[in-house]
């Protein structure tokens, strides 16, 4: 069919109108997600930066991320995995207690978090409560009125493994099946949460509260630390009940109760570990020694071993360590000071960079050493607290244990600061877990 020319201006002007509306549209959206991309990765980068300010900034600005964007016109980036993966590996790393905070509650504002690999993360005193939403609702005269509802976040069979929650509020979560296997959840209370067929197994659970609504049934509480302490509300009762009261033989929970004869019997299990020291100590250090086994302590049912120097035989000493440590389930080198250089060399005949003179160096004994080296070779969990002067070579060198997921460090101090306190409290979770795996070795072996 032939086109007249009048037909052709016509046609020749709606295309180049279109493009002239069309163009200008697709290149502002390719701009938009050049500047979001842009945004996120120097939002990412500052969280890494030493200014608090900008840190705690770049945290907040970060929850933006955690949904997933409404427009599917053409293409729009989305970043929400990366940065809940950001969150999770910040929350692994030594950082200070605010930016902490800041980042585990962020994670109210993710618009989901099923099956999220959570593990190892330090969240204490986090604040889960998922924002307000507008919803409709029908009034008796047929109109429409807005209600605010507070939204239930997805955690859905999320992975909280070795995870510190502990003296955190957990609000309108649905956690069902989610794995809570060795985590450290102290104080903490979930309200109208959803925890059916959760795995709290070998978890710490000391002084826990499951207010308002929780719904429990099915969750597995087997071999979890401090079940006397826990308590649950139920609906219609005032009062807090034991959470044992609702137990079966294996630690099953069915929310209409179980009879006294069927009730979950806690076992107590005691926890060894070997503490590495020096066959000498000085009142200070004495005083050190004391006031580290007294924190120890504080962390469940534990019961100290250790070598004093008369007890070391004459003959196969190698053997009679390793035989102590394979009894125990982690091992604490106090590595105090020992040997105080004054003034002296390395390799003092050779000549060149290996020839090192040395001015006031405070060192440790090397059985110190040997003993963190036997139970590193066993896989066992290993704590160094190290006195804040002393050479840090051998096995206390910071490439070697910020290697080994199983070694923790950090320097004795009169009051232990919180994330000292974190660090112990993650390193005993390694400890129980290591408990664990061997008794279930043992049971297979019998």
């Amino acid at each position: 069919m032939d086109i007249t020319r009048s037909e052709f201006w016509v046609i020749a002007t709606l295309v180049v109108g279109t493009l002239a509306i069309v163009v200008p549209f697709a290149v502002y959206l390719v701009q938009q997600q050049s500047r979001n991309a842009q945004f996120f990765h120097e939002c990412a980068k500052s969280l890494f930066s030493g200014n608090p300010i900008e840190q705690s900034t770049a945290a907040i600005l970060l929850r933006g991320f955690l949904r997933r964007p409404r427009r599917k016109f053409l293409y729009m980036p989305d970043y929400t995995r990366e940065a809940k993966n950001l969150m999770v590996e910040l929350l692994r790393k030594p950082i200070s207690v605010g930016l902490q905070k800041t980042i585990a509650d962020g994670f109210s504002y993710a618009g989901n978090l099923k099956g999220q690999e959570i593990q190892y993360v330090n969240m204490v005193n986090a604040l889960i409560k998922p924002e307000y939403r507008v919803k409709f609702e029908s009034t008796e005269n047929g109109f429409l009125k807005f209600i605010y509802k507070r939204r239930r976040l997805s955690m859905r069979k999320a992975d909280f493994f070795h995870a510190v929650l502990q003296e955190c509020s957990i609000n309108n979560v649905d956690a069902k099946g989610a794995i809570f296997f060795c985590a450290i959840l102290n104080r903490t209370s979930f309200k109208n949460c959803i925890l059916e067929k959760a795995n709290f197994v070998n978890s710490n659970v000391k002084d826990v509260r499951f207010d308002q609504d929780c719904k429990l049934e099915g969750a597995c509480f087997d071999e979890a630390v401090g079940l006397d302490s826990a308590t649950i509300r139920i609906a219609g009762d005032q009062d807090p009940h034991p959470i044992l009261e609702y137990l079966d033989e294996k630690g099953v929970f069915h929310s209409e109760g179980v009879p006294d004869e069927k009730r979950y019997k806690p076992r107590i299990k005691t926890i060894n570990l070997f503490v590495s020291k020096l066959g000498t100590l000085d009142s200070t250090q004495r005083k050190q020694f004391d006031s580290t086994i007294a924190a120890l302590k504080k962390l469940g049912n534990v019961d100290i071993q250790k070598i004093e120097r008369e007890q070391y035989q004459n003959v196969s000493q190698l053997t009679d360590v390793s035989t102590h440590l394979e009894k125990c389930d982690g091992c604490v080198i106090l590595a105090f000071g020992y040997l105080n250089v004054v003034n002296g060399f390395i390799h003092e005949h050779v000549e060149g960079e290996d020839r090192k003179e040395i001015k006031n160096k405070l060192y440790s004994s090397p059985w110190l050493h040997i003993e963190a080296a036997l139970a590193n070779g066993m896989q066992m969990p290993c704590l160094i607290i190290y006195d804040k002067d002393l050479c840090r070579d051998g096995m206390f060198e910071n490439n070697i244990i910020n290697s080994d997921k199983n070694m923790c460090a950090f320097p004795y101090s009169d009051t232990m600061s919180v994330e000292d306190k974190i660090k112990m409290r993650q390193w005993f979770g390694l400890v129980q877990e290591y408990h664990y795996d061997k008794t279930k070795r043992e049971k297979k072996e019998k």
